[in-house]
C-alpha cells in the first residue's frame, strides 16, 4: 500500500492494565490525545502476547459513541498480531476517519475468556495525522 501522507503523523501508544480471566468487556487501555492538536485516526497496531487472541476487543472515542471505529465482535487475533510474530498488522481505518480531540482519551474494552491479562501483555500504537480544518 502507498503511503501518499503529506503531512507529520503523530504516534500515540498506551499498553494493557491487569485484568482477570472471565472478565466482562473492561477499560484496558486508555490513550489521552496530548499532542497539542486533533488527530485523525490513520490506523491502529495491536501487538499481544501469544494466547491472547480470542480476546474481544472493544474501541471507542466519546466522538465515537454513534459511529463505532469497530461494529460487532472483533477478537485480538483478527485486528493485530502477537508479540512472538516478527511482522505486525496496522488496521487502516478505511473512509471517514474517526477524530480524537486533543484532551480526549480512546478507549479499548477487552472482554476476556479463559486466559487473564497481566499489565503490558497488550500494546496499541495509533497512528494519527493533524485534522485540517474544510
Amino acid at each position: 500500500m502507498k503511503d501518499e501522507t503529506t503531512r507529520d503523523t503523530t504516534l500515540l501508544s498506551g499498553v494493557s492494565k491487569q485484568l482477570n480471566a472471565n472478565s466482562p468487556k473492561t477499560v484496558a487501555i486508555t490513550i489521552k490525545n496530548n499532542s497539542g492538536m486533533d488527530l485523525e485516526i490513520l490506523a491502529l497496531t495491536f501487538r499481544y502476547k501469544a494466547g491472547l487472541e480470542k480476546v474481544l476487543v472493544e474501541i471507542d472515542t466519546p466522538n465515537q459513541k454513534n459511529d463505532p471505529i469497530l461494529l460487532g465482535d472483533c477478537t485480538l487475533g483478527g485486528i493485530g498480531s502477537s508479540y512472538e510474530n516478527p511482522s505486525f498488522a496496522r488496521f487502516h481505518i478505511p473512509g471517514k476517519k474517526p477524530v480524537l480531540t486533543q484532551g480526549q482519551n480512546l478507549d479499548v474494552r477487552f472482554q476476556t475468556f479463559e486466559t487473564p491479562i497481566n499489565p503490558r501483555d497488550v500494546n496499541l500504537l495509533l497512528d494519527g495525522i493533524a485534522k485540517t480544518t474544510q
